[in-house]
């Protein structure tokens, strides 16, 4: 055994237990990190949740206003233009919750990547 091997043994068990703790604090950031990225996609899912709860209402209430003004029409208190702008609202408000539907499942889809289970993710 020679005599000046023991500060190179314990310079090397230094460099060990220095790469060691580095190791550790990047598994921490890595797991602080994932944690955040889970915390954002189900607050994203949450308010893609209440978007298409939203967009259904929405053309739910644009049918019945539809409703409405063609009963006013048929009784002779509103016209053509009255009409004509409800069916449009109507068109409209049927177009948002699809393309809330498609932000709800996207943020679904994020949301099970972020888990790390993207490949079993289903509609």
């Amino acid at each position: 055994m020679p005599l000046f091997d023991g500060g190179r043994t314990r310079s090397e068990i230094q460099a060990a237990s220095s790469r060691q703790r580095q190791a550790e604090l990047q598994l921490r950031d890595l797991r602080a990190e994932v944690e955040k990225d889970v915390r954002l996609s189900l607050q994203n899912l949450s308010t893609r949740e209440e978007q298409v709860t939203a967009a259904q209402q929405t053309a739910e209430l644009a049918e019945r206003e539809l409703q409405l003004a063609q009963d006013r029409l048929a009784n002779g208190v509103g016209d053509n233009i009255e009409l004509v702008n409800a069916q449009t609202a109507l068109e409209d408000a049927r177009q948002v919750p699809v393309s809330s539907l498609a932000q709800f499942n996207l943020a679904r889809l994020n949301l099970a990547a972020s888990r790390g289970r993207a490949e079993s993710f289903h509609l």
